[in-house]
């Protein structure tokens, strides 16, 4: 049997008098409501971004707001925690699934790394709080400079990991960098000035999170061009 004679042997009726291929059926390219075909895009189509740029903003906001003096550090850092834990962490983590689903890996990597870091955070205030580690008051401390200095160290190799995307997403790692070191240095040199710095880091990688955010929307959206630009790579 030939090739275009299978072809044709393997076509299904719509109901509308076309004929589709059992390729064009099982990719889900025709989905009929009424007597209109309606395209139907799966998998690499969709963007992970249009949802985890906001969330990753909207979480990191609260901590930026916190840390600036709207709730006094660390003493009032569990404040912050249900919108980092359950809207930044679990966002993240459902990003990083989309991401997987699509084949993004880096997207994956990236804001898998992040949902575990806003949980791990988490456990650590909730823990340090309640006793939970029976961690002696006098390592409390060293507790939290050691999650702060393992995580910068990630985010640091994981910006330069990321040389090779536009601008706009290392910049956003770049001050990533500095809010994760912030913390540290105020913890473990007890300088509570450092937490200013560190939440001013955060406020603008924020905004530089909703710029990128702006750009992935428009283009979901069905914009040709990507607006605002996200600026060229650092490495290419």
């Amino acid at each position: 049997m030939t090739e275009s004679t299978q072809r044709h042997a393997a076509t299904e009726s719509d109901g509308t008098g076309a004929n589709l291929t059992v390729e064009e059926i099982q990719e889900g390219e025709h989905l009929q409501l009424g007597r209109t075909a309606v395209p139907v895009h799966v998998g690499g189509f969709s963007d992970p971004l249009v949802f985890g740029l906001p969330v990753f903003v909207a979480g990191s906001l609260v901590l930026g707001f916190a840390l600036v003096g709207f709730v006094p550090i660390p003493s009032g850092l569990g404040s912050v925690l249900p919108e980092t834990t359950f809207a930044a962490g679990l966002g993240e983590f459902t990003t990083a699934l989309w991401a997987i689903i699509v084949g993004n890996s880096i997207v994956a990597s990236i804001f898998g790394l992040f949902g575990v870091f806003w949980f791990s955070l988490f456990v650590l205030v909730t823990g340090l709080f309640n006793d939970w580690f029976k961690i002696p008051t006098a390592s409390t401390s060293s507790a939290e400079v050691m999650f702060f200095l393992a995580w910068t160290i990630v985010f640091v190799l994981l910006t330069l990991g990321i040389l090779r995307l536009p601008l706009a997403y290392i910049l956003i790692l770049v001050f990533v960098d500095l809010a994760v070191l912030g913390n540290l240095l105020a913890i473990g040199l007890s300088l509570p000035i450092l937490f200013v710095a560190a939440g001013i880091a955060v406020l603008i990688f924020c905004a530089i999170g909703l710029y990128a955010f702006l750009n992935v929307a428009w283009t979901a959206t069905g914009a040709t061009g990507g607006l605002p630009p996200l600026g060229p790579p650092l490495w290419r």
